[in-house]
C-alpha cells in the first residue's frame, strides 16, 4: 500500500499549481461513477454541486471531487475538471449528452503573498482555476505529490505551512479506507496570543478526526465500496 487515498481501487488523484500565484487545485477522479455523501461544517463554507450529495437527491453519483485554493474564485476549477471528464466519456447520459458530476470545496488562500493579478484587474485578467482544474484532472494517477502541491500549495496554518496530506488503511474485514486532506487555517491575526506548535498539532488532530472540520479545510474520504466524503 502507498498510504494514499489511491490505495482504494478505482481512485486517482492529480495536482496542478501556479507557483507565481501561490495557489493550485487537486482533483480526485473515480474510474467509475461512485456514490458519495457530504458533511458541510464551519461558518463560511465554499463549494459547488454538493447539494447533489444530499440523501433525497435522485442521482447521488459523482465522477470527481475537486479541491482548490482561490476562495470563491477557485470554484472555476470544477469546470476545468468537468471538461476532462466529458472528453473521457465519464458521467451520466442525458438526451444524448454526457454530463459528468464534479463536486468541489475551496479554501481561502488569497492573502498568502502570491501574485493574484485578477484581484487587481478583474475585468482584464481571469483567475487560473479553470485551467488548474483541467490540468489536475489530466494528471490524475495512482501516485501523486503531497505537501505544497495542488490545492495545498497556498495553504497555511497560522504562520506555518499547511498543505495536502493523504493516508490509507485496511480494516480487519478487508476494506480499504483512504483520506485526502487540504489543510489551511486563518492568518495569524485571527488567533492573537497562541502557542504555534499547539495550534498546528490541534489543526492536524481535528482535521484528521473530523475530515474537514477545521476552518477553511477541505477533504475527501474513500473506501473500496467507492464512497467518498
Amino acid at each position: 500500500m502507498r498510504n494514499l487515498i489511491t490505495d482504494v481501487a478505482g481512485v486517482l488523484v492529480g495536482n496542478a499549481q501556479d507557483a507565481r500565484a501561490a495557489t493550485g487545485a487537486t482533483v480526485v477522479v473515480f474510474e467509475k461513477s461512485t456514490v458519495a455523501s457530504v458533511a458541510t461544517l464551519g461558518g463560511a463554507p465554499g463549494d459547488r454541486a454538493v447539494t447533489l450529495l444530499e440523501p433525497e437527491m435522485t442521482r447521488g453519483l459523482i465522477d470527481a471531487v475537486v479541491l482548490s485554493g482561490g476562495s470563491l474564485y477557485g470554484l472555476d476549477a470544477a469546470g476545468g475538471a468537468t471538461s476532462v471528464l466529458c472528453a473521457q466519456g465519464k458521467g451520466a447520459q442525458f438526451g444524448g449528452l454526457t454530463l459528468p458530476v464534479a463536486v468541489q470545496a475551496i479554501l481561502f488562500d488569497l492573502m498568502n503573498g502570491g501574485e493574484k493579478d485578477w484581484l487587481k484587474e478583474p475585468m482584464k485578467r481571469r483567475p487560473p482555476y479553470w485551467e488548474l482544474g483541467r490540468d489536475a484532472a489530466l494528471a490524475a494517477a495512482k501516485d501523486f505529490g503531497l505537501g505544497s502541491v495542488g490545492a495545498g500549495l497556498g495553504g497555511t496554518t497560522v504562520n506555518l505551512k499547511g498543505g495536502l496530506g493523504s493516508t490509507s488503511m485496511r480494516t480487519r474485514s478487508g476494506h480499504t479506507v483512504g483520506a485526502l486532506l487540504d489543510l489551511h487555517l486563518e492568518p495569524e491575526d485571527a488567533f492573537g496570543d497562541y502557542d504555534e506548535n499547539l495550534v498546528f498539532l490541534e489543526a492536524i488532530r481535528s482535521s484528521l478526526s473530523q475530515f474537514g472540520s477545521t476552518s477553511c479545510s477541505a477533504s475527501s474520504r474513500s473506501t473500496n465500496r467507492c464512497t467518498a466524503r
